[in-house]
């Protein structure tokens, strides 16, 4: 893994625009050839090409109905809609009216998960809409670092009216951590949002270093509804990245309802200071034979819990309390905004949460799924002996 990398304004501007200039031909602007730069351009990447497809068009219906024709930007969706559909860039402004106006281009039926056609899209994008910064919302299905095909058995059922957003169901087409990382070009996004489940974790975060200045996920499920993109939307084109208002909005709107409704937990990563708390974690003496797993919050529903807080994690495996101290400092860097509820859905109660998740290994899992997890960057960095 590469370390991580401050880059300016100015010069992530500079890298954006050679990347036009080198690559494409652009629509002239004004007499120099060359687009000009909007003040913030925000991609929606939306893979709905499954049970989500309602809460996709919903999403996009309040994102429209709050634009502001004065704000300075442009608001693009990625939508790739169930097969009877073709994927298609649209742009959101006063004059949208459904997912078949203001599109800006259409794909030939793609799957949307591959890394090639993400790369593609992502740089149709920024050849399209130029900016001085951009922030990434990826929206769809997710399972954390867990490889694709690898299934969450659940054993308790959720109230029949609730659906969850549990990045990655384009059809039966799902997406490893690795490829998404891939597909997504280094320091051109100021922030990222992951509008999914459990993508708060710090295997996902291990991969995405050099991807943006600032991460926003969950580390447990999204309700189906997802961001409240009418509450959102006028916050990101305002005139400054608000990464924490962003995600405090969305758990302010989840924690004012009732019943299993109020449900949400989120954090802010600040991607600059992880490359400190895994040299920080690197370097502690750590004894994984001393968990206790009672003492640990997990965030999930399976038999054996495959998602626990990472901070109740690290305070089981440090043998030191000076260490634990030492990592508390840096964590608090580098998570800048964490919230929770205090229970989700109604089947389990939060008494913790960092902001971020981790799996923990044991033998109560499949060896393939091990073996897997010992490729991550966290593995290979923090644990692996």
């Amino acid at each position: 893994m590469t370390g991580s990398v401050n880059i300016t304004v100015r010069n992530r501007v500079i890298i954006v625009l050679l990347f036009i200039i080198v690559f494409f031909s652009c629509r002239k602007d004004d007499e120099s050839g060359i687009i000009q730069p909007v003040a913030h351009t925000v991609l929606v990447y939306m893979v709905a090409d499954n049970s989500l497809y309602k809460y996709a068009t919903k999403n996009i219906e309040d994102m429209s109905a709050v634009w502001n024709k004065n704000y300075k930007g442009k608001m693009i969706v990625f939508l790739d809609p169930p097969e009877f559909d073709n994927p298609r860039l649209i742009e959101i402004d006063e004059n949208y009216m459904d997912i078949n106006s203001n599109v800006v281009k259409h794909y030939e039926n793609l799957n949307s998960l591959d890394k090639v056609n993400m790369r593609n899209i992502i740089s149709d994008v920024i050849r399209l809409f130029p900016a001085q910064r951009y922030t990434l919302i990826l929206w769809s299905h997710a399972t954390g670092w867990l490889p694709k095909g690898a299934s969450l058995s659940y054993t308790k059922n959720l109230q029949a009216t609730i659906e969850l957003k549990s990045f990655g169901k384009d059809g039966v087409e799902e997406m490893d951590i690795v490829d998404l990382s891939d597909a997504v070009p280094n320091n051109v996004f100021n922030t990222i949002i992951f509008d999914a489940c459990f993508m708060g974790g710090i295997e996902v975060l291990c991969e995405f270093i050099n991807k943006s200045d600032y991460i926003i996920a969950s580390p447990t499920e999204i309700l189906a509804q997802g961001f409240p993109y009418q509450k959102i939307t006028p916050l990101l084109f305002s005139h400054s990245d608000e990464p924490e208002l962003w995600a405090e909005t969305f758990f302010e709107h989840y924690n004012s309802q009732e019943g299993a409704y109020k449900s949400a937990t989120v954090g802010v990563v600040k991607t600059s200071e992880l490359n400190n708390l895994l040299y920080v974690l690197k370097n502690f003496q750590i004894d994984e034979n001393s968990i206790n797993m009672t003492d640990i919050q997990c965030y999930d529903r399976t038999t054996n819990g495959m998602f626990f807080d990472f901070n109740d994690y690290v305070r089981q495996m440090c043998t030191n309390e000076n260490d634990f101290q030492q990592y508390l400092e840096q964590y608090n860097k580098t998570v800048i905004y964490s919230n929770y509820t205090k229970s989700f859905v109604d089947v389990f109660d939060i008494n913790s949460c960092s902001g971020l998740n981790c799996f923990i290994p044991s033998n109560n899992f499949h060896e393939d799924l091990i073996s897997h997890y010992q490729q991550t960057n966290f593995y290979k960095i923090v644990l692996k002996k």
